[in-house]
């Protein structure tokens, strides 16, 4: 798996990492957001709704990829959000378990 996403990001130019970055950003901070509204909707325990939020900003899973390249979707785009996402639920991850504490 990770080779081919390793060749998939070999080809990625800075261009075309708008696109990408503008998706990762909503996926690792929309995701907290509908993981904390989804939370406080069922009335979670503070521990359960911090790990449901935690999960929900977690970045873009590497199997999807390999499903974009099965199937003819934009792989080269989901590896440059594989890559940004996981850099930004990185970056991210302090003030996320912050918020959620």
């Amino acid at each position: 798996m990770l080779l081919m996403l390793g060749t998939s990001l070999a080809e990625l130019r800075i261009t075309s990492y708008l696109w990408p970055f503008a998706l990762s950003f909503v996926r690792v901070f929309g995701g907290l957001a509908v993981g904390l509204g989804v939370a406080s909707l069922l009335r979670l325990t503070p521990i359960a709704a911090g790990t449901l939020a935690i999960q929900c900003a977690m970045p873009v899973a590497i199997p999807t990829h390999l499903l974009a390249q099965k199937y003819g979707g934009p792989s080269r785009e989901i590896a440059g959000m594989i890559l940004i996402s996981t850099g930004l639920a990185l970056a991210s991850l302090p003030v996320v378990l912050r918020l959620v504490r």
